[in-house]
């Protein structure tokens, strides 16, 4: 007589209180989804930095501007400018990552067991570039730092590459070949 378990191992059938063991978010896909929140966190400081300059530049327009003052020696439609570009490098640090923080967890960290891997991955992955980071403190134009926080790894060759090259510039520091 065949169980519920001995049915499941002998034909593959699955009931419907039980659920597909979802496979493992593996180094590769990790990677990738980090690479993707890379571009999203880049693309939304792009925007933010647009829409900061667009609203110091409907501020800037209904300032009148007295041609004869100046600001610290300086002509006051310079200074306006030179607020305009700082509000939108503001929007651009700031609102930015913020906002795309937010996008890649509504579009992609919604499951919660997605989430939950991912993170676990990402403290993993984060903790191995802690412990295999260089020591910047022998830098030199011949011997640069090799990508200090690991930010532009996008795949395990990549992470492999990442590791020969901290490797490299620890044998250069160390045998003072700079």
């Amino acid at each position: 007589m065949l169980t519920r378990i001995g049915c499941t191992r002998a034909f593959g059938l699955r009931y419907a209180s039980t659920a597909a063991s979802p496979a493992a978010m593996t180094w590769d896909r990790f990677l990738a989804v980090r690479s993707m929140r890379r571009r999203i966190n880049l693309g939304s400081s792009a925007a933010m930095a647009v829409v900061g300059s667009s609203v110091a530049w409907s501020y800037a327009q209904d300032i009148e501007l007295d041609p004869t003052k100046t600001f610290m020696g300086v002509d006051m439609l310079y200074v306006m400018l030179g607020g305009i570009i700082a509000s939108g490098a503001a929007a651009f640090v700031i609102f930015g990552p913020l906002v795309g923080q937010a996008i890649f967890r509504c579009t992609y960290l919604l499951r919660s067991q997605t989430r939950a891997e991912f993170l676990a991955k990402e403290n993993t992955f984060l903790q191995h570039i802690k412990k295999n980071r260089v020591d910047p403190r022998y830098q030199s134009m011949s011997n640069p730092v090799p990508d200090y926080y690991g930010e532009k790894i996008r795949s395990v060759a990549d992470y492999r590459r990442w590791l020969k090259d901290c490797k490299a510039y620890n044998r250069k520091a160390s045998t003072f070949v700079i």
